[in-house]
């Protein structure tokens, strides 16, 4: 039998277990040897078969334990050595230098999301305007900032929680409600991140926060966050605290009626407009700033364009007399469809 005329059979097993061919081990050497010194009716193609088989078997164990050593290794943790930006950011928070913080900032924005949120969120917690800063870019990173600004918000010092607080409601995520509802709980939360929260809230606008917000209204010792709590409410929008912001309507202070009748005007309750245009027509000076500020924000307009097209005449009359005392270009696409 002419051997080379005879497809290697060891090559032809390989191939077809897909192994790829190695050193020819001693028992196939030993076979072949034999074989070639054997005539050929005494050649047993059985023979050089089973030898490759066999090194098929010898390889695939091989490779099964290899996998099982390096599966029950532990993967050794890469050295990552500082990123570039780290330590400028670093120079430029503690000189509280924001326009060097903020072009370094949107370097770092440029990078991958999870290398972005390590280099931005420890400065949460510095001054003031860094915080602000590194708030706002955490917000331009959208979900991938999410943790990091729940974690600051819960577990921060209160430097940090404040802009965390902030940048959780420009992100209008719903998974947030609870955690900025669960502040409204705690006694000794700063009043500055107690704001940001309930703030956070009216950007939401998420009806699971409304039971957080009635307890807040209800509570004594902490009058002092109904207007907020109010306005977060208004824009809710649940009917069910209605009865629960119409005795702010008596409120002694100005601030609190207004924000208290804002809410129910929002809420479609009439109870709400007497007091409200009251105070935006001046009637209690006291309202004055607030009142502009609030025109200025364009709330006022949002809230009072509904009412253009009520039932009563003297209502639909006071609400564009309202509305154009404004002055803001905001107010005119509500008058002109009103008007059609």
């Amino acid at each position: 039998m002419n051997l080379e005329e005879q497809p290697d059979p060891f090559l032809t097993a390989l191939d077809e277990l897909d192994i790829e061919p190695m050193e020819t081990p001693p028992a196939l050497l030993q076979a072949i040897e034999a074989m070639e010194q054997a005539p050929d009716e005494d050649f047993e193609p059985a023979t050089i078969q089973e030898a490759a088989a066999a090194q098929a078997t010898a390889a695939t164990q091989e490779a099964a334990t290899s996998h099982a050593a390096a599966a029950t290794q532990a993967p050794e943790a890469p050295a990552r050595p500082g990123h570039p930006l780290a330590e400028p950011l670093r120079l430029a928070a503690e000189a509280a230098d924001e326009e060097k913080f903020m072009a370094l900032e949107e370097a770092a924005l440029h990078e991958a999301d999870d290398v972005a949120v390590a280099l931005l969120a420890p400065y949460m917690g510095g001054a003031p305007a860094i915080g602000r800063l590194a708030a706002h870019g955490l917000l331009m990173l959208g979900p991938a900032s999410l943790t990091a600004l729940l974690t600051a918000l819960q577990e921060g010092p209160p430097a940090a929680r404040q802009p965390a607080a902030w940048a959780l409601g420009s992100l209008r995520d719903p998974r947030t409600t609870a955690a900025l509802c669960a502040v409204l709980t705690q006694p000794d939360a700063p009043n500055a991140v107690v704001e940001a929260c309930l703030d956070s809230l009216a950007e939401l606008a998420d009806r699971a926060a409304v039971p957080a917000l009635l307890a807040l209204l209800r509570d004594p010792e902490r009058a002092a966050f109904r207007p907020r709590a109010c306005r977060a409410l208004g824009f809710i929008g649940d009917p069910a605290a209605v009865g629960k912001i119409a005795p702010l309507l008596a409120n002694p202070k100005a601030f609190v009626r207004l924000r208290a009748a804002e809410a129910l005007v929002r809420l479609l309750d009439k109870r709400g407009w007497t007091v409200l245009f009251a105070l935006l027509r001046g009637d209690d000076p006291r309202t004055g700033d607030t009142v502009a500020a609030l025109r200025g924000l364009g709330e006022l307009s949002s809230a009072l364009a509904p009412f253009l097209g009520d039932d009563e005449y003297h209502t639909r009359r006071d609400a564009a007399e309202v509305l154009g005392s404004f002055g803001d270009v905001r107010a005119v696409p509500p008058l002109i469809e009103a008007m059609g």
